[in-house]
């Protein structure tokens, strides 16, 4: 009985042993179970944030080929024909009218538009949202707009179609959209450079790309700035590439603090020498205006006036007036509107010689200050934020301004898209004569300010015939366009516009 218990007790002992046994290896394979678990799991997710990151980078590719194919497409379907193709049209105008269709190619019913605001389709005669197609008169220009009613030269949405043309498809961006009209007159001997051509180069990452700022020419090069350098390449190149020659900030105005260049001209002096005039801040002495040879060595400088203490030396223009006297247009405020106006300086072209010290060429003329004007409401309903380029038009009578977003809060999304892009303005009065629409119309200067992995930023102005060169790519006005991508090299685009 006694060995029987004794037995027993050692098999009860045995048992809850391996009991306990199996219980610590259960326990030991529910931990091994968890931990090739997670592991696994930790090795999906890997695997998971691989495929995203592969997935992201397909879609950054993606959207980098998009990009450059809208680019080079913006104007998505608009298109113009010759002059005389339509003699027969069904609704015949005047150089001093505008007919508007509701069929591509000047087909379906149709309307002859005199210079007024039509800010109802009843008053403009055709079905509301219903114009494909268009002829506009010599003498004329005309906005389209997808609201109605009063405030139609306020609205975000409208597309301004220059002198002369016929358009006969307005584009999927704009297509069956306009509630209301204003047919505008031309107002300038020269007509407005407001037909978008194409970009070239790009979306393009080169030497001069990285905070581009302007672009001027010669009779034989091209200059472009970025924030530090200035580059040169002959005027029948494609912009890429390595430059012909390139300069960076002179001595005598980095020992000032100078660090900034900004969208600049060139102009002939009256004996025949080219020189090139370049907006620099952050300069000790205030905001400057810096000369250079077309070899880009530096000649001397000039101080701008400078009212508003953090202005800025973003731009200037040139042009010739009154025989050989010669203008140069400029502003260092933030905002352009009638309290802060565009200041005229007379050019001394006797003071302009080689010298590192400030020589006294500039001359303000304040009896000539340039307040912009709304054609409707006067100078208090118009001002430009953040003015990055400047130019005239080759006979003096048009003055291009380019202005854009500054990639702050308060500017995007507020100023991101509205009331940037480029305004043309009659140089006699400084009335409006047009501006630039996003992504769709006619005067189409597209970009995206406000896109993060973009940040696209208007810059500067250059105007040139270059139909007369035997240059990489045609058109009047040229603008400067710069995707401000951060971690890397930005991009640049050049955009091109006809008259």
């Amino acid at each position: 009985m006694t060995t029987t218990r004794a037995f027993r007790a050692v098999l009860c002992v045995i048992t809850a042993l391996g009991t306990t046994l199996l219980a610590v290896d259960g326990l030991k394979s529910a931990e091994a179970r968890s931990y090739d678990h997670d592991h696994d799991h930790d090795r999906g997710r890997d695997r998971d944030r691989d495929r995203d990151r592969d997935r992201d980078r397909d879609r950054d590719r993606d959207r980098d080929r998009d990009r450059d194919r809208d680019h080079g497409r913006e104007l998505r379907g608009a298109t113009i024909a010759p002059p005389g193709s339509f003699p027969a049209a069904a609704c015949p105008i005047t150089a001093d009218q505008v007919a508007v269709y509701e069929g591509s190619d000047l087909t379906g019913a149709c309307s002859v538009l005199d210079q007024a605001i039509y800010t109802t389709a009843a008053e403009f005669g055709l079905t509301d949202n219903s114009i494909s197609s268009l002829q506009v008169g010599a003498n004329v220009g005309v906005i389209l707009y997808d609201q109605q009613g009063s405030n139609i030269p306020s609205t975000d949405h409208d597309t301004f179609w220059p002198s002369g043309y016929t358009v006969t498809y307005v584009g999927d961006g704009f297509n069956d959209r306009t509630s209301s009209i204003w047919v505008k007159p031309r107002l300038s001997a020269q007509p407005v450079a407001g037909w978008y051509l194409y970009n070239s180069p790009g979306n393009y990452e080169g030497p001069w790309t990285t905070d581009p700022q302007g672009m001027a020419h010669d009779d034989t090069y091209f200059y472009i700035t970025n924030t530090g350098n200035i580059f040169k390449y002959p005027i029948t190149s494609t912009l890429t590439g390595a430059a012909s020659a390139s300069t960076g900030m002179p001595p005598a105005l980095s020992s000032m603090g100078c660090n900034h260049f900004g969208d600049l001209d060139a102009r002939q002096s009256p004996s025949g020498q080219w020189f090139l005039f370049v907006p620099v801040e952050g300069c000790s002495a205030g905001m400057v205006i810096a000369v250079f040879n077309p070899d880009l060595s530096f000649v001397t400088w000039d101080t701008l006036f400078a009212p508003e203490q953090n202005g800025h030396a973003s731009w200037l223009a040139l042009r010739q007036t009154e025989g050989t006297i010669t203008r140069v247009s400029s502003s260092t405020y933030d905002v352009l509107n009638n309290l802060n106006p565009i200041i005229n300086y007379h050019l001394n072209w006797d003071a302009i010689y080689e010298d590192p010290n400030n020589h006294y060429f500039l001359y303000a003329d304040y009896t000539t200050n340039l307040l912009i004007w709304d054609l409707l409401y006067g100078p208090a309903e118009a001002s430009l934020y953040h003015v990055q380029g400047g130019v005239y038009s080759d006979d003096g009578t048009v003055l291009y301004l380019a202005n854009g977003a500054s990639l702050t809060d308060f500017d995007c999304p507020y100023f991101g898209y509205v009331g940037t892009g480029v305004h043309a303005f009659r140089t006699s009065d400084f009335t409006g004569l047009a501006s630039s629409s996003n992504g769709f119309g006619g005067f189409n200067y597209e970009n995206h300010p406000c896109d993060a992995g973009e940040y696209e930023e208007i810059e500067g102005l250059d105007f040139i015939n270059m139909w007369n060169q035997a240059g990489a790519f045609q058109g009047f006005l040229h603008a400067v366009m710069v995707s401000n991508r951060g971690v890397d090299t930005d991009h640049a685009y050049v955009k091109h516009f006809n008259e």
